[in-house]
């Protein structure tokens, strides 16, 4: 890294930025490099990469174009920058891509793995492979075909594959059971499977079915149907007149598999054809995947908050699209996704030669980027912007509908911006033992379940939902500002006692601006066990400084988002805690001789607790499914050992531990709550 230095006179950056700023920027070498630009937090918020460092860096920090107010967006929030010098131009694109991987720069494109697109896989790693449907593939050494837009479709290209190459389609657990048997299910009858765990087929046969389909989902449809004509004639020159009928049917079945397909004007190079649409800094993504002239598959991608421009947005998708997995690291995609021969770009980008260069070692042959003026592709390419436009218009009619409820908690909560993300926490303990907490996450009114926490509380040995209400929010809040993350609304699960501690850690941290209420369940009004019907209050939120909660309109959407966070919270807490009941509860039956993990179970069910089984009799311990008196007397002689008292305190197993699912977290809170509120009785 350079030293500092006066900053150049010809930067215009305006007083915003800081003076250490200025100098980095005016003392950054001329070389090819990648650079990050970095948040007042420390976060990394963008990743770039440049032929020269010098020159691509200054660009943002000089006057800008009043058009450009994208860049203008990013370049606000800039207070720091690192860099890192490359060789060339070409290890600047690969370690871009790793670095965006590692950090997740909020304002760099990011392809996620999303429900609603799913993959084939094969793992040719078995004896016996078969196509599997996966959502989330990120295994290693395993063959992947997708993503796909349609599960429909998908499903039904599987039936097609069935009855042309019939891999066997039950799953490993069955396949066993089968192959102990020693004769195949009725799949095999029905031609959907070649009989592996029968021994009909044998291994050279089956690894050919399984070529055969890797070969049909990566498009080679028509070098397919060649390889099997060659076998086929090879079959009756040997006078094996079965097995060239077998090839012979593979042949038609693929046909007619082919002729049923739209086709497109087109019979050039395998082609992926991009079309690009946005609206301010959301921007939709649509990819074309032509093969033989056909139209096989379209993925579309949704990018809600990118500010940088559209050649810049369209290198970074194809690096990340293509090149993601294909030199040795981790893809959230797909890690082994065919590189066609030709790829129809939207718009003319930066680097095209060194990237169409990487795409083609990847690859393993030429690979051509082209922006095409006219002709079919200059058509295709059109027909992909149309699509993306339409699912650039549906995304944002979803995200209209789904602001409803956020702009109804804004408006009625006194929100400084729009709550687009919402945590909730909740706390679940019984008298004090196993005590947890929870944190869920909502993402413009959905959940976000890759980003909800579990934590066990470290610092509380007592009944006191306050106090460990505060030690959670301390350890997530002081995360949050290293990380420079922090929710637009935090709720937490109760009344004012918990509003109370919120309050109390969020001033003690120094955190402004950030909404905090308390959700208070609804209360049962009419305790007349005669009436019809129960009478219930409204569910109350509490906030700071008002005497009076704000209730939301009964059946709102406003109202179920918020309930629908607590319930998920809660369901996430308890769920944790009666994790941590049956480990505390099977770690100290273990010492008992005699018991093993049955019984442990069996103890476990009938009664839920070690308390339980404390009260309880020898008789009653004998009555557990799977226990003898023998084993019933020495649980009972180890619970009541000699001079013990009564009541016995939390279980070792359940003091001091770490939080699960979210080992870098640091720092304790004190186990104390804020002055004026009062002790709250644990669950």
């Amino acid at each position: 890294m350079a030293e500092s230095a006066p900053a150049s006179a010809s930067l215009d950056a305006g007083p915003q930025f800081p003076a250490a700023l200025l100098e980095k920027v005016d003392q950054l070498p001329s070389d090819p490099g990648v650079y990050l630009y970095k948040s007042a937090a420390g976060a990394v918020i963008y990743v770039g990469k440049a032929k020269n460092l010098r020159s691509r860096v200054r660009s943002y920090f000089q006057a800008l174009d009043p058009a450009q107010f994208k860049t203008a967006f990013l370049v606000r929030r800039i207070a720091d920058l690192d860099y890192i010098v490359t060789r060339n131009e070409k290890e600047a694109f690969l370690l871009e891509n790793t670095l965006i991987k590692k950090h997740r720069p909020r304002y760099n494109v990011r392809l996620r793995d999303d429900k609603d697109y799913i993959s084939l896989r094969i793992d040719p790693r078995e004896r016996w492979p078969r196509v599997e449907i996966v959502r989330r593939p990120t295994e290693k050494g395993v063959l992947l075909f997708g993503p796909y837009a349609s599960a429909g479709a998908v499903r039904e290209t599987l039936q097609s594959l069935q009855r042309i190459f019939p891999l066997r389609p039950c799953t490993n657990g069955k396949f066993t059971q089968y192959r102990r048997r020693g004769r195949p299910c009725l799949d095999y009858q029905l031609k959907k499977c070649s009989g592996p765990c029968g021994d009909r087929i044998t291994p050279e046969e089956y690894q050919k079915l399984v070529d055969g389909t890797a070969a049909f989902l990566r498009g080679r449809k028509g070098e397919l149907v060649e390889s099997l004509q060659a076998q086929m004639a090879d079959a009756a020159a040997g006078e094996q007149f079965e097995k060239a009928a077998r090839f012979r049917d593979q042949i038609r079945a693929i046909e007619q598999t082919l002729t049923r397909q739209t086709v497109a004007r087109y019979s050039g190079a395998d082609s992926h054809v991009l079309g690009l649409a946005r609206e301010g800094e959301r921007v939709a993504i649509v990819v074309l995947e032509i093969v033989d002239g056909r139209l096989e598959n379209k993925a579309e991608f949704f990018f809600p908050d990118l500010p940088e421009d559209d050649d810049v947005i369209v290198a970074d998708f194809l690096s990340q699209y293509y090149l993601a997995g294909a030199h040795g690291d981790d893809d959230e995609i797909a890690a082994a996704r065919v590189i066609p021969r030709e790829v129809v770009l939207p718009l003319e980008i930066q680097g095209a030669d060194v990237l169409g260069e990487l795409l083609g070692e990847a690859a393993g042959r030429v690979v051509a980027l082209v922006t095409p003026q006219r002709g079919v592709r200059a058509e295709l390419q059109r027909m992909a912007e149309s699509n993306a436009a339409e699912a650039l218009r549906k995304k944002k009619e979803e995200a209209d509908i789904a602001d409803v409820p956020l702009q109804v908690l804004q408006e009625k909560l006194h929100l400084p911006r729009l709550p687009r993300r919402i945590e909730c926490f909740d706390i679940s303990n019984t008298m004090g033992t196993g005590a947890v907490g929870s944190m869920v996450v909502f993402t413009d009114g959905k959940p976000d379940r890759s980003a909800y926490r579990r934590f066990k509380i470290k610092t509380v040995h007592q009944a006191d939902d306050f106090a460990m209400m505060g030690e959670v929010l301390r350890r997530r809040l002081r995360r949050g500002l290293d990380e420079g993350l922090l929710p637009d609304l935090l709720i937490v699960d109760g009344g004012k006692g918990q509003l109370a501690v919120a309050v109390h850690v969020a001033q003690e941290l120094g955190i402004e601006g950030m909404g905090i209420a308390g959700l208070a369940k609804s209360r049962i009004l009419d305790a007349d066990p005669y009436a019809t019907e129960i009478s219930r209050s409204d569910e109350r939120l509490f906030l700071p400084n008002r005497k009076n909660p704000v209730i939301l309109a009964r059946n709102s959407s406003a109202l179920h988002l918020v309930t629908f966070l607590r319930d998920e919270a809660h369901r996430f807490a308890v769920s944790y805690h009666r994790l941590i009941r049956r480990k505390g509860i099977k770690s100290r039956l273990a010492d008992v001789p005699g018991v093993g993990p049955k019984r442990q179970r069996a103890l476990l069910r009938a009664f839920g607790s070690v308390r339980a089984m404390r009260d309880a009799g020898v008789d009653e311990l004998a009555a557990a499914e799977g226990m003898s008196r023998t084993a019933a007397e020495r649980v009972y002689a180890f619970l009541h050992p000699p001079h013990a008292p009564e009541e016995a305190g939390p279980l070792p197993s359940e003091a001091g531990a770490e939080t699960l699912e979210n080992p870098a977290e640091s720092g304790s809170a004190e186990a104390g709550r804020p002055e004026g509120t009062a002790r709250r009785p644990s669950r």
